[in-house]
């Protein structure tokens, strides 16, 4: 994990990844976020995109590939020859076989999805309670260790493609794979591997500011305010957005 932030800081210095990052939300959540400062990983169980983790399968194998298969699963030497033979004469068992394992490793991937941009309508829309939420700014320098490693989200018109047996390292590949329409979100992900659904504590100094949204009730913020005023939280500065007048854009002001 050491040799994996290192790489990060670098690329943090170097500018190749982008030292601050957004997370649009809620009020509930944000509060929540705050009361132990901490990131959530969803299950992809949780998104709202159906075409999530789509992939297509190259079904090019052959018997001694499930053979190795089989046996790196844990099963015997007689168990994996005798269901390697009886798979390949059935196309649709391997396809299920195969279907079941990349669901089982999705199934307990955590998932956090941040993005470059704090001013985008349509995601303080969709993931912001209809501009009556917050988008959090992230230093991704304060706290290395938690937020190691985001990875840009490709889009394309198709579904990525690879056989499983030969290519099992690549099953991660469609997290980070979505439809052209989604591409305005320009998002970054940050995959972790058996946390599906887990809160991790992250460094106060690694939350820059909140930004409120343009319809956020002032009562909601006054009571955010009070509690980062308590906690000592200086280095956090708040905002509000506010509508232009003459553009269909945000404009964010200092409160």
């Amino acid at each position: 994990m050491m040799e994996m932030q290192d790489v990060f800081r670098y690329g943090l210095e170097a500018g190749q990844i982008p030292r601050i990052l957004f997370k649009y939300t809620t009020i509930e959540t944000l509060k929540k976020g705050l009361d132990i400062p901490s990131i959530y990983f969803s299950p992809s169980a949780d998104f709202n995109d159906p075409f999530e983790l789509k992939y297509k399968l190259d079904n090019n194998y052959t018997e001694n590939d499930w053979y190795s298969f089989l046996r790196s699963q844990g099963l015997s030497s007689y168990k994996s020859a005798e269901k390697a033979k009886l798979i390949m004469g059935n196309p649709q068992k391997a396809y299920k076989t195969i279907s079941d394992a990349i669901e089982e490793q999705m199934k307990n991937t955590g998932i956090l999805c941040l993005t470059p941009h704090n001013d985008n309508i349509l995601m303080w829309a969709h993931y912001a309670n209809s501009h009556k939420g917050a988008c959090i700014e992230y230093d991704l320098m304060a706290d290395t260790a938690a937020f190691c490693f985001p990875k840009k989200v490709e889009y394309s018109d198709d579904y990525i493609k690879f056989n499983y047996l030969k290519e099992q390292e690549r099953v991660t590949e469609c997290i980070f794979h979505k439809s052209k329409a989604w591409s305005y979100e320009d998002e970054y992900r940050i995959v972790r591997p058996d946390h599906a659904g887990r809160i991790i504590s992250i460094n106060p100094q690694a939350i820059r500011s909140i930004c409120f949204g343009c319809k956020c009730d002032d009562i909601e913020i006054n009571e955010i305010r009070e509690y980062i005023n308590k906690k000592g939280w200086t280095h956090i500065q708040l905002k509000k957005a506010e509508i232009d007048d003459t553009a269909f854009k945000l404009h964010f002001q200092n409160i």
